[in-house]
């Protein structure tokens, strides 16, 4: 049946360039512009949420337009701008030379970046063409679709979507005349040499966390009186303070937006988990319990937070929703299981536990199967990091004697000492590009925020 119905479908798509009609998106289902055929290659760019296509059917009537072909005509020019903001070389057929590309947007989305979804529970986080237009909106159903398929694969279901509505936009726009030309690939800037110090006082810096756009670190600092969390540039500069409170705020995490922080506090007594936007507003309380809940981490979809709390007497990872609701425990065991690191696929969660009577590092599924432990030896490993694709974490050690950084590969092989010195080295966060790790070291004295090439030792 959807073989026939995508035959149909590029039939239609077929005729409708020779009579001169207007060609974008095809829309299944309920009774707005089921007639309108697909990208003339027969590749699907989405499905219409009713609530858009009653915009659709109200604005069009009120200019005394066809809905149909209005709203082809918006994704047709929505795509062609969208795809000139990636940097995509775009000239409509018939003229001369490219479209000219729009200014940049305040903020640089993903590359992978194409639609925007409003409601429900899907790619909320997608950002729009980077031009701010709008291209549609997922129907469930096809939410529903990527979701088994994405998970099927192992993919990230938003990355997925964006991926696949731009390739629909480049084939369907070449379909109809257009050259589209692939952007410019810009050569990839020096890999850093050198150890770096970011920070430099008298009091404690600790708890890099890196900002999904790689610009900017969070991490907690003692220097005006109290703990609280700080963000600056990845350069050091621009150092300044978001939170301010009587409490010890601790573990910054970034969603993976960069819109929110999480982090944890024992500002209204018991520490709990909270929320707050980049800039350090609009801080709310995510856990309220008589327990204790620690050292929060986003999933890669921005969809969950895992955690670390004592509420069933030992300390356990437990997962909850971003807002806080439908918690629920992951590991349950009589030993103490922290330090929670979500993987990159969204699958499995590393972590620290002591449960074979040394602090060692494994890795388990989020819905609480497959304990794996990936290190053994007779010292401390803690503090799991994983690498953004997935293959590598990164973990503190004293096996050498002294806490160092070490990197391995997500099934435990290759252990490998990344820093040697004198001092105490933890809690490493990898930059968004995979070549850096930020961590706390006191080499110089006093507890400050390092940058270090992974292929380098310092």
């Amino acid at each position: 049946m959807r073989r026939m119905l995508a035959t149909v479908a590029v039939a239609l798509a077929l005729a409708a360039l020779t009579s001169g009609v207007v060609v974008a998106l095809n829309y299944e289902g309920e009774d707005f512009c089921q007639d309108a055929p697909a990208w003339p290659n027969g590749s699907y760019l989405g499905q219409m949420h009713p609530y858009h296509s009653d915009f659709y059917r109200s604005y069009a009537e009120y200019r005394g337009w066809d809905p149909c072909r209005t709203w082809a005509d918006d994704q047709r020019n929505s795509a062609v701008r969208g795809l000139a903001a990636l940097g995509y070389t775009v000239v409509e057929p018939g003229a001369a030379s490219p479209m000219p590309a729009p200014p940049p947007p305040a903020t640089s989305p993903p590359r992978e970046a194409a639609l925007n979804y409003e409601g429900e529970d899907f790619c909320r986080h997608a950002p729009a063409w980077p031009n701010g237009t709008y291209l549609g909106q997922m129907h469930p159903y096809h939410a529903d679709f990527y979701r088994g398929y994405a998970e099927h694969r192992g993919w990230d279901p938003c990355t997925t979507w964006a991926v696949d509505q731009r390739q629909s936009a480049i084939r369907g726009l070449r379909e109809l005349g257009y050259a589209v030309g692939e952007p410019a690939v810009a050569p990839p800037a020096p890999a850093p040499t050198a150890l770096t110090r970011l920070t430099t006082n008298s009091a404690t810096d600790a708890d890099p966390a890196w900002s999904p756009d790689g610009r900017r670190l969070a991490f907690i600092s003692t220097r005006d009186g109290n703990q609280e969390i700080y963000v600056m540039n990845a350069d050091g500069t621009g150092q300044t303070r978001l939170t301010a409170d009587d409490g010890v705020d601790a573990f910054p995490a970034w969603s993976p937006d960069g819109r929110r922080l999480a982090f944890d506090s024992n500002r209204y007594g018991d520490r709990d988990v909270f929320v707050m936007n980049a800039d350090g507003s609009e801080a709310e309380i995510l856990t309220l319990d008589l327990g204790e809940d620690t050292d929060p981490v986003w999933s890669p979809d921005g969809r969950r937070l895992a955690f670390t709390s004592d509420r069933y007497r030992d300390r356990d990872i437990f997962v909850m929703n971003a807002d806080g609701s439908g918690v629920e425990i992951v590991t349950l065991d009589l030993a103490n299981d922290l330090f929670p690191a979500w993987s990159p696929d969204g699958r499995r969660i590393a972590f620290t536990s002591d449960r074979d009577g040394n602090w060692e590092i494994y890795v388990i599924n989020v819905d609480g199967s497959g304990v794996t432990r990936l290190t053994a030896n007779e010292s401390l490993d803690a503090y799991p990091a994983w690498s953004p694709d997935g293959r590598r974490l990164a973990f503190t050690s004293t096996r050498d004697g002294n806490a160092e950084i070490y990197v391995m590969n997500a099934d435990g092989s290759g252990q490998t000492r990344l820093t040697v010195n004198d001092g105490l080295d933890a809690g490493a966060a990898w930059s968004p590009d995979g070549r850096r790790l930020a961590f706390t070291s006191d080499r110089d004295g006093n507890d400050e925020i390092y940058v270090i090439p992974v292929a380098a030792t310092g």
